[in-house]
């Protein structure tokens, strides 16, 4: 039985590593999201972000959904993101009736 030399061993789709990397802890939404809570405005534009507006509108949701930030909503018109704070307790009575 033949055992196999790891450091000299020659793989096409993988690569040896003594370590995984750690998590990226930071977000570039957690910091759209900060900026737009601190602002105090109840509706905002997202610019200078530099991807697609689907995904940016999709990443936004997961971070704000992860939050639990109900009261933000991340919305595309006219192919441009806005963040929006909408008023939960009237959603929830609209919901009721």
């Amino acid at each position: 039985m033949a055992t196999t030399d790891t450091k000299n061993a020659s793989f096409r789709f993988i690569e040896p590593v003594l370590q995984i990397p750690s998590k990226r802890k930071h977000s570039i939404y957690d910091d759209i999201i900060n900026e737009f809570v601190a602002s105090g405005l109840k509706c905002a534009e997202v610019k200078n972000v530099g991807r697609n507006p689907m995904n940016v509108r999709i990443m936004l949701g997961v971070r704000l959904k992860e939050r639990t930030l109900e009261n933000i909503k991340a919305i595309i018109r006219n192919q441009k993101v806005y963040l929006i704070k909408v008023d939960v307790q009237k959603r929830l009575n609209v919901t009721e009736h």
